[in-house]
């Protein structure tokens, strides 16, 4: 059915979250990159679209600094533009 495939990658999408979760936080812990440094760029759009993923999995709940990266992602002009030239994008549905 739809909702077993759906629910099928969600947990898949899962499992690839939570292998780079702990490397993820130790990098956002320990450096200065992405929406901290000078600029802003393709790997911090496609960051933040694992970040979603794991949002709306509810992975992030437990993490604040990684929830506030997402959010300082989605109000970047810059964001907004990239959404604009990709076109829309829908997850978990």
């Amino acid at each position: 059915t739809k909702r077993r495939a759906r629910m099928q990658s969600i947990g898949k999408l899962a499992k690839i979250t939570r292998k780079c979760r702990l490397y993820t936080i130790s990098g956002f812990a320990s450096a200065t990159w992405g929406h901290q440094a000078s600029g802003f760029s393709g790997t911090d759009i496609m960051l933040s679209f694992v970040l979603e993923a794991a949002d709306v999995s509810d992975q992030l709940k437990d993490f604040p600094n990684l929830k506030n990266t997402l959010a300082i992602y989605q109000s970047r002009s810059d964001y907004q533009v990239a959404l604009e030239k990709g076109g829309e994008y829908k997850l978990g549905g």
